[in-house]
């Protein structure tokens, strides 16, 4: 199923970016970004965040919240990237990932504390969810460290078409 952009209150500028037939209602969600942020911020202190996103996605209703510049000028979000953040989607809230600094390095290199921006009704266990996946991301990444992953077409496997 292809994705579906759901932009929240009017013309807010920002959307909630969902795949696989998962339904945000515009309207609920809208008030929802009305109403007083939950912010969690979860000890993890990282230079990047990579692959956070394989980790969220195990969260039903995971998505993606994509932003314009008008969103972020008006203060409505605090997204990691310019373009937006991963988020997760309820029947009556979302949450997204957002960051501040935390330091440097030993290489100077700038670090972040990854947190969690969550609105609606069940914000507060919303935002303690993500924050759970967001820590646990942190404990497993280094143990993964070493993973490697690479997807090649079937034909070039050699193998059958049909696998069982």
């Amino acid at each position: 199923m292809a994705e579906r952009n759901v932009q929240l209150a009017g013309d807010s500028g920002v959307f909630l970016r969902t795949d696989e037939g998962r339904e945000a209602d515009p309207d609920t969600l809208g008030k929802a970004l009305s109403s007083e942020p939950v912010t969690a911020w979860t000890g993890v202190i990282t230079r990047m965040v990579e692959n956070v996103d394989l980790w969220l996605s195990a969260l039903e209703g995971f998505c993606r919240m994509v932003v314009t510049g008008k969103a972020i000028e008006a203060g409505l979000v605090q997204p990691i990237y310019p373009w937006g953040s991963m988020a997760v989607v309820t029947a009556d809230s979302f949450a997204y990932l957002l960051q501040r600094p935390a330091g440097a390095d030993a290489q100077g290199k700038a670090l972040i504390e990854l947190g969690v921006c969550a609105y609606g009704a069940g914000g507060q266990a919303l935002a303690e969810n993500v924050t759970d996946r967001v820590t646990a991301w942190s404990t497993d990444r280094q143990r993964l460290s070493d993973l490697w992953v690479e997807i090649h077409p079937l034909a070039a496997t050699g193998l059958p078409d049909c696998l069982i």
